[in-house]
């Protein structure tokens, strides 16, 4: 995922995981394991930004 700003892949976090949200990809609701995939690349995006790519580098 091309997360070109901290504040972009924090509006894109917070729409992810909101309550209420239908989060489909190409008409077709996504999975748990789905969403889950996305926020971890959301995240990924975000330590690559903020030059803490050790975070992920601990799996």
């Amino acid at each position: 995922m091309d997360i070109k700003t901290v504040k972009e892949g924090l509006e894109l976090l917070y729409q992810i995981n909101r309550v209420d949200a239908h989060i489909t990809a190409d008409g077709i609701p996504m999975t748990r394991k789905d969403i889950q995939r996305m926020t971890r690349d959301v995240i990924l995006g975000l330590c690559e930004l903020l030059g803490i790519e050790d975070i992920h580098l601990k799996d």
